[in-house]
């Protein structure tokens, strides 16, 4: 098979090099061409016409690849491989396997699909994987979480001491959770599939995956094949709740957090808003963004080993 090789040499603990897993999976008699993330654009890759694309790396990586496939209309199927701290996107398909055996599964997998989310507000659209939002989620995704995985690379580096991903990510998670102690509450106009969801809340999320950020798992049902986004809304009496079982690494399952499957969701939009790892809608055009649609916009095709079909049952 030849595959496009597409990683992202900075994500995680850096296990594997490009070369490494270039030749890992030449051993399984694949041709390979391989794309750096940040010298190679994804669309290098895509222009490959690969049989295949592997994103190696982390969600940053996945989400960048998969949103790419979606905007060329591509149908070269994609294949994940976690190389980064979460691996939410992986962990919400199943793909819990050490790389060496998801190199070998590459042979055996069969196609499913993967919902790609759509967030628009006047002018400025965008797609996203993973999840997009707004309240403290925004501010500590891009503020707190990115930040502090950096702070730790370097620490890494200047120590050459290893840190384990589990270690990285229980600090990121009791970092957010003290933000959600003091996540101011915001009013917003909430309408999902014809109902009326408004009232105060700390952050709502529409999610196409079941966790994100330091695996918060805000929406442990989720399923990224569906055509449907779950809405996450988090009320102000959930922030201790919330804060414990984030700390925790434990599913957020409690009463004062709706999560509900939707089609269509327009939103007020008070500030702090992103898309997957990015502040959405980017620059100046933050101070026009009041309302925003969120919807599924499509699906790009996916390619998943034999062992994640049970989980992905549906899909």
């Amino acid at each position: 098979m030849y595959v496009a090789l597409y990683h992202n040499a900075k994500a995680g603990l850096r296990e594997f090099t490009l070369e490494e897993i270039a030749r890992l999976f030449r051993d399984e008699h694949h041709e390979v061409d391989v794309f750096s993330r940040g010298e190679h654009p994804t669309d290098a890759a895509i222009a490959s016409d690969a049989e295949v694309i592997i994103a190696a790396g982390g969600d940053g990586t996945v989400a960048a690849m998969a949103r790419a496939l979606w905007q060329h209309r591509s149908n070269i199927p994609l294949y994940v491989l976690p190389l980064g701290t979460a691996n939410n996107v992986a962990w919400s398909l199943g793909l819990t396997d050490v790389v060496p055996s998801l190199v070998r599964g590459l042979a055996s997998a069969r196609e499913a699909r993967l919902d790609i989310g759509l967030i628009e507000s006047g002018e400025h659209k965008a797609p996203f994987l993973e999840a997009a939002g707004s309240g403290f989620l925004g501010a500590a995704l891009h503020n707190e979480f990115t930040a502090r995985a950096r702070t730790l690379r370097k620490a890494n580096r200047a120590t050459a001491l290893p840190s384990s991903r589990d270690a990285r990510v229980r600090e990121a998670a009791r970092s957010i959770a003290r933000r959600i102690r003091r996540a101011p509450t915001l009013s917003y106009e909430v309408l999902a599939d014809g109902a009326d969801l408004s009232g105060d809340y700390i952050a709502i999320a529409a999610m196409n995956i079941r966790a994100i950020g330091p695996r918060m798992r805000l929406a442990p049902d989720a399923n990224s094949a569906d055509g449907l986004l779950d809405l996450v809304l988090v009320r102000p009496e959930a922030r201790q709740v919330l804060a414990t079982l984030i700390e925790l690494q434990d599913e957020v399952r409690a009463p004062t957090i709706d999560c509900r499957r939707v089609q269509d969701v327009e939103l007020s939009w008070p500030g702090h808003g992103y898309r997957d790892d990015d502040p959405w809608p980017p620059g100046d055009a933050l101070a026009s963004a009041r309302h925003v649609h969120l919807c599924v916009g499509g699906s790009v095709r996916l390619l998943l080993p034999t062992c994640c079909l049970e989980l992905n049952r549906g899909i």
